[in-house]
């Protein structure tokens, strides 16, 4: 059960101080979730449990396969929307992952979470504009994963990886733009990046990032992308990379949130 240490600085919970403690290299769990999207604009909240079961994780890579094998071909290194949810409804028809009922409830329980959290946060009148899941999802190639921020057409972006490798978020570094993030260390947390520079016949050197960092599985990272930051001024979009290499055993699920038309 949940238990919560009264210190100087407020509440926190033994999850997050257990968190703090158990592994380098992670972003940090905030003690205000609500607070730190809407100072910040950036959080990382704790997934309800039900959606971390091995039960929805094998059902939606099941679900995410069947869309490529239906059509014979391989799965390979995709996001595909989710269909049948009470909370979102996908405004396409095709290649459209199918889950069960249990996988569902706990879908649509995150997602609700998701966006009650955020509209709390901007006082805005959101809505869920997609939710889709990966394997092996990642944003770059063989040089190393592209460090950026959502462009236009992403309001508020969130994600939690069930399994596998976990997104890199460098809420502290907007100057990483046009960056490659190459490697990051699992024990240290050290993360070593390389500006890109496509006049150069020779790729630039690497060094190393000290701020940033990964979630955990199960945790829910939610930031702001482009038209978050156009439609208010002070706003900031939040540099953050897919993982340095690409692997299908990582398990994604994404939802993307929009000011309601």
């Amino acid at each position: 059960f949940p238990v919560t240490i009264v210190t100087a600085g407020g509440e926190v919970s033994c999850y997050q101080q257990f968190r703090t403690l158990s592994q380098k290299g992670l972003v940090p769990i905030p003690k205000d979730p609500i607070a730190s999207l809407r100072d910040k604009h950036w959080t990382v909240l704790k997934a309800p449990e039900e959606l971390q079961s091995d039960t929805v994780k094998e059902n939606l890579e099941q679900a995410f396969n069947h869309v490529f094998t239906e059509h014979g071909n391989k799965p390979y290194a995709a996001r595909v929307l989710i269909g049948g949810l009470d909370s979102y409804k996908p405004r396409g028809t095709v290649n459209i992952a199918k889950v069960d009922q249990v996988t569902t409830k706990a879908i649509d329980q995150w997602a609700v979470e998701t966006l009650e959290l955020a509209k709390k946060a901007t006082g805005e009148d959101l809505m869920i504009g997609n939710i889709s899941v990966g394997r092996g999802h990642r944003v770059g190639n063989d040089d190393g994963t592209l460090i950026h921020a959502d462009n236009q057409g992403t309001y508020l972006h969130g994600l939690v990886t069930l399994r596998g490798p976990t997104t890199v978020a460098f809420p502290e570094n907007p100057e990483l733009g046009n960056h490659r993030l190459i490697s990051v260390n699992s024990t240290t947390g050290e993360m070593m990046v390389r500006k890109i520079d496509r006049k150069s016949e020779e790729p630039l050197p690497t060094f190393t990032v000290g701020t940033g960092g990964q979630t955990l599985h199960g945790e829910t990272l939610l930031f702001g992308g482009a038209d978050y930051v156009n439609s208010k001024p002070g706003r900031v979009a939040i540099q953050h990379a897919s993982p340095p290499t690409s692997d299908l055993n990582r398990l994604t699920l994404f939802i993307s949130l929009e000011l309601k038309k």
